[in-house]
């Protein structure tokens, strides 16, 4: 199941309010202390009155929630709660914690998710594999799960043992990817025009895909802000150097011409380093414009739907404008930067619709 993650926790809260607020899964340590706390005044708990919209006020961006099972999926043991009960938010968000809390230390981190409370009366395997999936889907996070016993690798392999093979050569062409990319065998607007060339046609709602291509944009990404952060710091030397031969003044007269022989390297330095983050960023505008020019192929789509009277919502398409919504979430602060550009030549009005409201929708988050 894959759906906004507001509302499914509206679906979640509603199923509550319609279970009168009943659930058994949120921890309750007061109950060991019942006797005393029976004895003690109890007391009314104040409104409380959620903070107003304010102009500079920053919210989340939307993020999707993604659930690889369901409860007929493990039908034997404990029932896994269905996706809309609040059940299925508390444990999915306790494990989140616990990932989030322990990812560094992979050892601590197995043995958390595998003591996890209350496991008994759940199908655990099944969740942890749909937290770590949910990660790897919908974000590149690296804190997916780690491998520490035996109870554990059984449990990711409940979904992937049968692709295990294919899993290992898939992980060895992002490998790949990565290290001809370092070694600028091939550039990132390469890789996208692959990622999305007919020879790849077939692969495109495959998550390998999604992955190399998001690892390839955190790349740019890091190389533009390496570049950046060097400029940045021959500025201020350059400054600070500046600053020095100012109070130093009169003072020696070698002393002040090996200063300004400094100021010189510095500013041709800075130059350099200026001239090299206009070309990364040059490149980095480059790839967002392949990629996003590559999406266009959902017209072709659309056409031949309208053309044929076919109802445009396949399996396919929602994949595609989802994985499109995906790529303005997870990079809105570079994409931000050429939102001109990307109007100016690709999200125009002449776009089908379906298209532009993904585009439209994503300008509205950054009023």
């Amino acid at each position: 199941m894959v759906g906004q993650y507001l509302d499914c926790l509206w679906a979640q809260i509603q199923k509550l309010n319609k279970d009168r607020w009943q659930e058994r899964h949120i921890l309750r340590p007061y109950i060991a202390f019942d006797s005393v706390l029976c004895k003690a005044l109890q007391h009314n708990l104040p409104p409380f009155t959620p903070p107003g919209h304010m102009p500079d006020a920053q919210y989340p961006m939307p993020r999707v929630v993604f659930r690889m099972f369901d409860y007929t999926d493990a039908p034997e043991g404990p029932v896994m709660p269905g996706s809309h009960s609040v059940e299925r938010f508390v444990i999915e968000e306790n494990l989140h914690c616990i990932i989030k809390t322990h990812w560094r230390e992979r050892k601590t981190c197995a043995a958390q998710l595998l003591s996890y409370p209350g496991k008994n009366k759940i199908p655990l395997n099944y969740h942890i594999v749909d937290v770590n999936m949910f990660f790897k889907a919908t974000s590149g996070d690296v804190r997916t799960i780690p491998n520490k016993s035996k109870d554990l690798k059984v449990c990711v392999c409940v979904s992937l043992s049968s692709q295990k093979c294919v899993l290992a050569a898939l992980q060895m062409i992002s490998v790949l990817v990565d290290k001809m990319i370092r070694t600028q065998i091939v550039d990132c607007a390469a890789v996208a025009n692959w990622l999305f060339s007919q020879d790849m046609a077939h692969e495109v709602t495959r998550l390998f895909i999604w992955e190399i291509l998001h690892s390839t944009i955190r790349k740019m990404n890091k190389h533009v802000q390496k570049i950046q952060k060097k400029l940045e710091e021959a500025k201020d030397k350059l400054e600070e150097q500046q600053h020095k031969r100012q109070r130093d003044s009169g003072d020696n007269e070698d002393m002040e011409k090996n200063s300004e022989d400094e100021e010189g390297q510095l500013e041709e330095q800075i130059e350099r380093l200026q001239e090299k983050v206009e070309s990364a960023q040059s490149e980095q505008k480059n790839l967002f414009l392949v990629i996003f020019q590559r999406f266009m192929l959902l017209t072709e789509h659309l056409v031949r739907c309208e053309t044929g009277s076919v109802n445009i919502s396949t399996p396919w398409y929602k994949n595609c404008i989802e994985r499109l919504q995906q790529i303005f979430l997870m990079h809105h602060v570079t994409i931000q930067q050429y939102m001109g550009t990307l109007e100016n030549l690709l999200f125009t009005a002449e776009l089908d619709h379906h298209i532009l409201a993904v585009y439209q929708q994503f300008c509205a988050l950054q009023l």
